[in-house]
This record gives C-alpha cells, sequence and structure tokens, in this order.
C-alpha cells in the first residue's frame, strides 16, 4: 500500500550499499531505506534524478515503511481496476513481479513489494 509520494532529492547516498539500495530518506520523524526501482527491477536508469520521485510503501508483512524511487517516466495507479493477464513479458528481473495485465489500454506490471524490499535482482 502506497502512504506518501515525496521529492527524491531528500534522498540521501549510503555508502557501499548495494546498487539496487538508493539510500536513506527522512520521513515523518523516522529514516526509511530507499530502493530504486528501475535497478532493482533490471530496466534502464535515467540519470536525471531531479525528475524521480519517491513513493513510501507499507507492505503487508514488512516491519517498517519503504521508499521506492520511481523514475518519472514510471506511471503509478490506484488498483484495483479492471484487467485481464497479458502475453507479454516482462523486459527486466521477473523476480519482483506479481503479474503482468492488460488495463485501460496500457501493459503493467504489477510488483511484488515484498520482494522488491527484500533483495537484489536474482
Amino acid at each position: 500500500m502506497a502512504v506518501e509520494v515525496t521529492e527524491a532529492q531528500k534522498v540521501v547516498r549510503v555508502p557501499g550499499s548495494p546498487p539496487f539500495v538508493a539510500g536513506v530518506l527522512g520521513w515523518r520523524d523516522r529514516v526509511i531505506g530507499v530502493v530504486d526501482l528501475a535497478v532493482r527491477l533490471g530496466l534502464p536508469t535515467d540519470a536525471d534524478d531531479n525528475k524521480s520521485r519517491v513513493v513510501v510503501i507499507a507492505p503487508s508483512g514488512a516491519a517498517e515503511p519503504v521508499g521506492l524511487l520511481v523514475p518519472r517516466g514510471f506511471r503509478t495507479m490506484n488498483l484495483p481496476v479492471p484487467n485481464f493477464r497479458s502475453a507479454r513479458r516482462f523486459p527486466g528481473d521477473p523476480s519482483a513481479i506479481t503479474a503482468v495485465v492488460e488495463t485501460q489500454g496500457m501493459t503493467v506490471a504489477l510488483p511484488d513489494l515484498i520482494a522488491l524490499c527484500s533483495s537484489g535482482p536474482a
């Protein structure tokens, strides 16, 4: 479940962290980890971090909220929406994707939020 969307400029890089960890962010009087969604999914990244945003999520089963660094080229949407399974394959790392569906004239990858936050690409 998404809790809030905030600006990416506030993300502080952490030396020695895995490549998919964008850093940490001060959020509501706590420090949360931020996962770079494009890197974690094995997709091309945009060098212009100033156009990214952080979506703070609190997945059920997770101990703490986590931030997802979402490039501006990625769309977010409220669920549920009418959809059907797509015959298309996800072009990146499928280990963090629950399903690929067709909805509202778009192909949409539905992420597994726990898998996104627990480890890097396989």
